[in-house]
């Protein structure tokens, strides 16, 4: 938790700065989200929306997730590169299924898996993003590696 703090600081610190960085996914240590780590604490399952496009299956929809070790040493990469000036993606550039990563909490918890698919609201339905992979060459450019 310590670390999701430090990344939210010092993104507030970035604020006043010329650079703004935006985050993907967090992943924990044990590869899990925080929202499904409690999720599947509390009830032994995990809720993922179903999916309304036939190219993609239930839970098939594709995050670009991130490490949260990774994500805070890139953006405490802006505090010290003087030269990086912009807007930043902070992800790892590759995709991995929410079902993929709901089977890695479950193995990391030592659980069996136990996933409900839960019917989308109609609210979102024309705007859920089904795939989100953020574009790192920028950052890469400016000294990230």
């Amino acid at each position: 938790m310590y670390l999701l703090h430090a990344i939210t600081t010092v993104k507030q610190l970035l604020t006043n700065s010329k650079n703004n960085v935006r985050h993907r996914h967090v992943r924990l240590p044990g590869g899990h989200t925080l929202k499904a780590y409690e999720q599947i604490g509390a009830t032994g399952c995990l809720r993922l929306f179903k999916s309304h496009r036939p190219e993609y299956g239930d839970g098939e929809q594709l995050r670009d997730f991130i490490y949260v070790n990774d994500a805070a040493a890139m953006t405490l990469h802006f505090l010290t590169e003087k030269n990086a000036n912009g807007i930043f993606n902070v992800g790892g550039g590759t995709t991995v299924s929410w079902n993929r990563l709901a089977g890695a909490v479950f193995n990391a918890m030592n659980r069996p898996i136990d996933i409900e698919y839960i019917d989308m609201p109609e609210s979102i339905r024309n705007t859920y993003q089904y795939l989100t992979c953020s574009e790192t060459s920028k950052i890469r450019a400016a000294g990230y590696s």
